[in-house]
């Protein structure tokens, strides 16, 4: 069995008492040392931990300032990026040492809904161009969930799950479709939000590339 998702730190303002329905947002994140190994043919272990603890500051620093007061929570097993989570603003969350990251932000969602999230908003930890705007979108219509894939199609790089009707987190290798597949199985009809910030995650040296022609 999977050890149980622990929280590692909360703000004052969250308490079992606090029944404002509000937006909660959830990060998933690797270990650093552990990201990016499709990009092994170009960096080295150290620059590719290098790139994704950047990518996760630039990720992380948007979402809480999208959030303002609304609480955010990073769900990693990386002591290092509890500690990252808090000093940026948002809630560690441990998922153990051999948990399994969606099964961990079930952990998360579920502890948001019992305290009274309106959504729970689900954003991967490598979106080095995502806005503010880009979440407003994701989360324009709070009643109806909603889904951004990958520049490609085939991934999910956030995923909104309104309240009461909380489904499951799928990511992963052709997380798109997964997602799409438990949303219809559920009889809901998924906004599909397509915006640049939201489609560009950093997986390849072509995904490198592709931010570089954005910026330039």
């Amino acid at each position: 069995m999977a050890p149980r998702a622990t929280f590692s730190a909360r703000r004052p303002w969250i308490s079992s008492d606090d029944r404002t329905m509000t937006l909660w947002c959830v990060i998933p994140t690797k270990p650093f040392e552990e990201a990016k190994t499709r990009l092994s043919p170009d960096m080295s272990p150290e620059a590719r931990a290098t790139l994704a603890a950047l990518l996760f500051r630039l990720t992380v620093e948007t979402v809480c300032r999208f959030a303002g007061p609304s609480p955010v929570l990073v769900v990693t097993r990386c002591p290092k990026i509890l500690h990252l989570a808090q000093a940026y603003g948002a809630i560690g969350i441990h998922e153990g040492s051999h948990a399994d990251m969606n099964a961990a932000l079930a952990t998360a969602a579920s502890h948001a809904i019992s305290h009274s999230a309106s959504g729970v908003l689900a954003v991967s930890a490598d979106l080095p161009a995502i806005t503010a705007d880009d979440l407003a979108e994701m989360t324009s219509d709070p009643t109806t969930p909603a889904l951004a894939p990958d520049r490609h199609g085939t991934g999910s790089n956030a995923v909104y799950w309104p309240a009461p009707r909380l489904g499951p987190f799928l990511f992963g290798p052709h997380s798109f479709h997964r997602h799409l597949a438990a949303m219809a199985a559920g009889g809901l009809r998924p906004r599909i939000v397509r915006r640049p910030g939201l489609a560009l995650d950093i997986d390849t040296f072509a995904d490198l590339q592709c931010l570089e022609a954005q910026t330039v």
